[in-house]
C-alpha cells in the first residue's frame, strides 16, 4: 500500500512539474497620475515598450550587442491628432497569450490599436522586430 501511495505521489509531482506556466508581462506600475509606463511583453520578451500616457506616444527599447540602448518611436496607424491631455488618457494592455494581443487604448474615445511585428530593421549589425500598432475595428451590430 505504501508503495502504491508513493508511486501515485511521484506521478502527481511529475505531472505538476511538467505543466507549462506562462509568465505575466513585466510592467511598471505607475502612480495614478504618472505620465509614463513601461511594459515588457511576456509573449515576446524582445518587446519593451514605453508609453506616454498623456499623448499616446509609444517607443520601443532597441539594443544591439556593443551598442547603447535607445528608444525608437513606434508607428501607430491612423492615430488621431491629440495634444497632451492634462491627465493620463492612454493605456497599454497585454494578454500573455501572443504579442499581437498587446493593445493601446485611448480611454477617452475607446479607440484601440493592436501591436504587430511588421518587419525587421538592421540596427548595429543585427535585426529586431519593428512594433507597429494597427487600428482594431468595431463591428456594427447592424452588419451582423
Amino acid at each position: 500500500m505504501r508503495t502504491l501511495i508513493a508511486l501515485a505521489c511521484a506521478i502527481f509531482c511529475a505531472a505538476a512539474s511538467a505543466q507549462k506556466t506562462v509568465a505575466p508581462p513585466q510592467t511598471s506600475l505607475p502612480d495614478k497620475g504618472a505620465r509614463f509606463q513601461i511594459l515588457q511583453s511576456a509573449a515576446s520578451p524582445g518587446w519593451v515598450l514605453r508609453l506616454d500616457r498623456f499623448t499616446g506616444y509609444v517607443a520601443q527599447l532597441i539594443s544591439a550587442p556593443g551598442e547603447p540602448a535607445e528608444w525608437r518611436q513606434v508607428y501607430v496607424t491612423a492615430f488621431p491628432s491629440v495634444g497632451a491631455a492634462p491627465r493620463p488618457r492612454f493605456q497599454l494592455f497585454e494578454s500573455s497569450a501572443t504579442p499581437e494581443r498587446t493593445l493601446l487604448l485611448d480611454t477617452d474615445t475607446g479607440e484601440t490599436w493592436a501591436a504587430t511585428a511588421e518587419t525587421s530593421t538592421v540596427f548595429g549589425g543585427g535585426t529586431y522586430p519593428v512594433v507597429v500598432f494597427e487600428p482594431v475595428g468595431l463591428r456594427s451590430e447592424t452588419t451582423r
